[in-house]
């Protein structure tokens, strides 16, 4: 949910996605907004980007790291602690701290700076997909070259099964387990135990630097020039190459809001609907066709990272909703907006504070503070959640 205010109410902009059906029938044109140099991105060549809590974008690259905050993209590297400048891929653990793998070690954010976490001499493997919080605890899972290790502030715990192996990448599947990928095997790790399939499966060895689990419990794997498909239920991998672009380096398969597959590939974003491939390209406005990300942001916006274009953001189908008294605000003179993590919206008016909540598919507003509770005025000018 986009949030527009001034002082005579609230307005809040809905982006209204088509579905992947409606995708595939339709092709409609997309409208992106570009971001490059220009906006304080200095590598245009995008490996991976993650939406934080508090709503920020972070973004690995070939050159640093960047946080976007909605105006311009500021830079970390090896001045703000850092290892190196080539950022492969990143992860927000449950307990909100960012960690940022490179090609020469792991990091974690401390305030402003950076701190490198010792692997016991193994090196993070160099891919989008190397890092997942866990969905145990609060720490992370990150590939290397000698295994998969859980890491827990500054504690490492080598996944039994994977030491020595070279891990090429990894999921986390919420509350369930960690899939992880090796040359010849992809195994699920459940905290306690491994699920392995292999070539028993159909599975040939190489080099699987993308996994997913979607909304349907289909397992993908990646590499650079296929993708297999292992549906819930199920013992063998199945082929969806087919009309599918290869890709730059190993690939990555991400998930839409909806846990609905994105692939990015060196000719466009490609969406599986039912029983083939949606492209978004050039043709509906990508700067550049060769993609290495995509996400779907909390407020529904979808966001593309291109080898060499930078970062695009759809601007699409806005439905605008206005809220006021007779939606159930204190006031409509509004002064201050703020968004809680959890979703909510507070906002403050001439009569207290009200809060904007999602409930059953539309938003209802409330007022949670009124005139006469200690207040020196009713007024309420600022906020800060």
């Amino acid at each position: 949910m986009t949030l527009r205010f001034n002082r005579y109410g609230i307005l809040a902009g809905l982006t209204a996605f088509l579905s992947c059906q409606q995708l595939a029938a339709e092709e409609p044109r997309y409208n992106f907004h570009s971001y490059s140099q220009s906006d304080g991105l200095g590598d245009l060549n995008i490996s991976a980007f993650i939406q934080d809590r508090p709503g920020f974008l972070w973004v690995a690259t070939n050159n640093g790291l960047y946080r976007f905050d909605g105006y311009r993209f500021s830079r970390f590297g090896v001045d703000s602690g850092l290892p190196t400048d080539t950022v492969t891929s990143l992860v927000e653990a449950s307990d909100g701290k960012l960690w940022v793998a490179t090609q020469a070690g792991l990091s974690f954010k401390s305030g402003n700076r950076f701190e490198k976490v010792d692997l016991d001499g193994a090196a993070p493997t160099v891919g989008p997909q190397t890092l997942v919080r866990d969905p145990f605890g609060n720490g992370v899972y990150i590939a290397t070259t000698k295994g998969l290790y859980l890491i827990t502030g500054r504690v490492r715990t080598l996944v039994p099964g994977t030491s020595g192996l070279q891990v090429w990448s990894t999921f986390a599947q919420n509350s369930k387990s960690v899939w992880y990928a090796l040359s010849a095997r992809i195994c699920s790790w459940n905290g306690s135990e491994n699920h392995c399939y292999g070539r028993e499966s159909g599975l040939t060895t190489n080099r699987w630097g993308g996994l997913a689990v979607d909304f349907a419990g289909t397992l993908w794997a990646r590499n650079a020039n296929s993708l297999l498909a292992l549906r819930r239920g199920t013992t063998r991998f199945e082929d969806r190459s087919a009309a599918l672009a290869p890709v730059y380096k190993d690939g990555a398969l991400c998930l839409d809001a909806k846990q609905r597959l994105i692939v990015p590939t060196d000719t466009g974003v490609a969406r599986w609907v039912e029983n083939g491939w949606s492209m978004i390209t050039a043709g509906e406005g990508l700067v550049v066709p060769s993609s290495t990300w995509a996400m779907e942001d909390r407020e529904g916006a979808l966001w593309i990272g291109m080898q060499g274009g930078g970062i695009a953001r759809s601007t699409d189908a806005v439905d605008w909703e206005n809220w006021t008294t007779e939606n159930g605000l204190a006031d409509d003179q509004v002064w201050a907006v703020a968004r809680a993590r959890a979703g909510s919206v507070y906002v403050g008016s001439n009569a207290g504070l009200s809060r904007i909540t999602g409930v059953h598919g539309r938003h209802v507003a409330e007022n949670i503070v009124e005139a006469n509770v200690g207040f020196a005025s009713n007024r309420i000018r600022a906020l800060a959640v």
